[in-house]
């Protein structure tokens, strides 16, 4: 399983090689796109062909305002919100999650016990350890709900002190 920081640099070394292949590519036609076809994100030699009219310049801010928008969408920080509604979808047990983790962190994903309990839904490390997320972050909000998640589909929802 690949840790989360290491993501990042995976995701850093396929844009690089992205921008050297774009600037060897040559600009060609975009296919048409299928009715009902999600078009985003639009491959850089399609964004490419798009400004092929276009000065250098106008060409380069073209470019960099698609570079942000990607950034922005990888560096996504999540909310709570977001956090628990997946971990609802995809293990169910939706309004039990809510429930412990209001009593537990009061929905703050950076709360710590003096037990040693931390996180949104307050794992003990050894517990945390235990469920499949044990390699993420104990303060990824979604990390976190997804473990609880699992901890409840896999009949261990009774080890928080929140019932």
């Amino acid at each position: 399983m690949i840790r989360p920081r290491l993501w990042f640099y995976v995701l850093a070394l396929a844009a690089v090689f992205l921008i050297s292949q774009l600037a060897n590519a040559q600009p060609r036609e975009p296919a048409p796109e299928l009715p009902g076809e999600v078009s985003w994100p639009k491959p850089l030699v399609v964004v490419a062909s798009e400004y092929r009219h276009r000065t250098a310049e106008q060409w380069y801010r073209a470019f960099r305002y698609e570079q942000r928008r990607v950034a922005r969408l990888v560096t996504h920080h999540p909310t709570v919100t977001e956090a628990i509604q997946l971990a609802a979808a995809v293990y169910g047990n939706g309004s039990t999650l809510w429930r412990k983790a209001r009593c537990e962190s009061h929905l703050w994903p950076f709360a710590h016990n003096s037990s040693g309990a931390s996180g949104l839904f307050q794992f003990l490390p050894g517990t945390w350890r235990s469920t499949p997320f044990g390699d993420f972050s104990i303060w990824s909000p979604y990390a976190n709900a997804l473990a609880a998640g699992w901890m409840h589909r896999a009949g261990r929802g009774g080890e928080w002190s929140c019932r």
